[in-house]
C-alpha cells in the first residue's frame, strides 16, 4: 500500500485523526488490491477448467480408441454414449474459460 505523508491531524482537544488524503489513498489502495485477488482467483480457476477440459478431451480420444477395437455392439453403444459426455464436458469446459478470459460477447438482459 501507498504510504501517505501526514496521515493524521491533531484536531480538537488533541485527537487525531487520519486526514481526507490518507482516507482516500487507503481506499484506492484496498480496492486495488481486492481487484489482484480477484484476478489471481480467477486466473487460478481458468487453469483449473483448462486441466479439466484437457482430461475430458484425452478421456473422449481413449473412448474412441475402445470404440475402434470393440467388437460388442452393445458395448460400443455405452462406449459412444460415454463419448458425448466427455464432449459435452470439455464443451462446456471451453465455453466457461472463454467467458472468463472474455473471448465471447454475452448479452445482459
Amino acid at each position: 500500500m501507498t504510504a501517505v505523508v501526514n496521515a493524521t491531524q491533531t484536531i480538537e482537544g488533541g485527537d487525531t485523526m487520519l486526514t481526507e488524503e490518507a482516507v482516500r489513498q487507503f481506499v484506492m489502495d484496498s480496492v486495488a488490491f481486492h481487484a489482484q485477488e480477484r484476478e489471481e482467483a480467477q486466473r487460478r480457476l481458468v487453469d483449473f477448467l483448462k486441466t479439466c477440459r484437457s482430461q475430458e478431451e484425452a478421456r473422449e480420444k481413449a473412448l474412441w480408441e475402445q470404440v475402434a477395437r470393440e467388437p460388442d455392439p452393445d458395448r460400443r453403444a455405452n462406449l459412444l454414449y460415454s463419448i458425448g459426455n466427455a464432449e459435452g464436458a470439455a464443451s462446456a469446459f471451453r465455453f466457461v474459460i472463454d467467458l472468463l478470459e472474455g473471448n465471447l460477447d454475452v448479452e445482459e438482459e
